[in-house]
């Protein structure tokens, strides 16, 4: 028997994007996975809207799923590819497949699972909200919550309702995992790629990682000795090169 892990792209992708990170899954599981590249979302379909991306890639893995030598399954989101993969997970729940099949590991990188909604009224979060919207369609119009999915409420704050399809297939897996950048992210931020309501790695106005708190009591996997040395270091050096050109500038 085989595990096999789905992976989705992101907006505007390809199975090109995850090529490398399916060939480094199978390199290190060897035979006992098989990986399955979504296809059927690449480039300009990933503006028809999360549902509709969600649905082709549940055709995808139904047609893998025919093949009976598979009793595991997990997903890989990179992005939007996340929201693809929670929507076939919805599927799945609705249909029973979690009844013949064990939900394992659902894995999502830099994944708006909140949205990407600028709040404030502002300026920039009306032009950052309508201009989303009409960019990425459908897609994007989900991603501000401007849509109606389920009774006048947003697709992705259906999802997150405790009796949805959605939400009781996520329940299933034996470890969900949620990267997101701590920093620096301007379009998904960390709050909505770790579906957080704060940021532990950054208080009032720092965005450097040594600078909160709260760092060295929070369980993380990015702030190691090391990588503190060598992001001080930067810090130095930088230092350096500011000094110089506020030099050259007199």
């Amino acid at each position: 028997m085989q595990h096999l892990v789905v992976i989705s792209h992101g907006m505007w992708g390809s199975a090109k994007d995850v090529t490398n990170l399916a060939l480094a899954i199978e390199q290190a599981f060897g035979n006992d996975c098989k990986t399955l590249l979504s296809r059927s979302n690449t480039m300009l379909n990933t503006y028809h809207g999360i549902d509709a991306c969600g649905q082709r890639l549940y055709s995808e893995v139904q047609a893998a799923l025919m093949d009976s030598s598979f009793d595991r399954i997990s997903f890989v989101g990179f992005s939007a590819g996340g929201l693809f993969c929670k929507f076939c997970v919805g599927l799945m729940q609705r249909d029973g497949w979690f009844s013949k099949i064990m939900p394992v590991n659902f894995v999502t990188a830099a994944t708006p699972h909140l949205g990407v909604r600028r709040e404030g009224g502002g300026w920039f979060a009306n032009l950052f909200n309508s201009g989303t919207s009409w960019a990425l369609y459908r897609s994007g119009q989900q991603m501000v919550l401007a849509d109606n999915y389920h009774n006048q409420e947003p697709l992705l704050a259906y999802m997150t309702n405790p009796d949805s399809s959605f939400f009781q297939g996520l329940k299933l897996f034996a470890r969900i995992c949620f990267f997101a950048n701590t920093c620096f992210d301007r379009t998904v931020p960390y709050h909505t790629a770790s579906a957080r309501v704060n940021n532990p790695y950054r208080e009032g106005n720092s965005t450097l990682l040594q600078e909160a708190p709260s760092l060295k009591q929070f369980p993380h996997i990015l702030a190691t000795d090391d990588s503190l040395k060598l992001l001080s270091q930067a810090q130095e050096s930088w230092g350096i090169v500011k000094g110089r050109i506020n030099h050259w500038g007199h």
